[in-house]
């Protein structure tokens, strides 16, 4: 089923708020900087524009939860803000564990956005 534009943005907006703010606050919490606000912003845009791209009509669950992990592992290479991305400021820089920390709450964004996906759509 396709829904109309107006309602779509709103749905995109709505989405694209939540898994940023989701993806930072674990990022922050497992570890990691805590993202600046332009790094939101940028962030904030790409997942919006990846999703009004896609929003277009229902998407299965694994397809959603694959562009929900694309999105966590975007997000975080963003968030890093150092310019050396994951392998080098996470694992080789700072230890597995922390590595594993981070990796966990970047799925736990995931789960909690997939989740909140599937619940809304079914509400609606």
């Amino acid at each position: 089923m396709r829904a109309h534009l107006p309602f779509r943005l709103i749905r995109t907006a709505a989405f694209a708020a939540v898994c940023v703010l989701l993806a930072a606050l674990a990022h922050w919490l497992s570890g990691g900087s805590r993202p600046p606000p332009w790094t939101l912003l940028a962030g904030g845009g790409a997942v919006f524009g990846l999703a009004a791209a896609l929003g277009g009509k229902e998407r299965s669950p694994a397809q959603v939860g694959w562009l929900l992990v694309a999105a966590q592992l975007g997000l975080h290479e963003l968030f890093g803000g150092d310019g050396t991305g994951y392998v080098a400021a996470h694992i080789h820089g700072q230890g597995l564990g922390e590595a594993l920390g981070m990796l966990v709450a970047h799925l736990t964004a995931t789960l909690l956005t997939g989740w909140w996906l599937s619940r809304g759509e079914a509400a609606l």
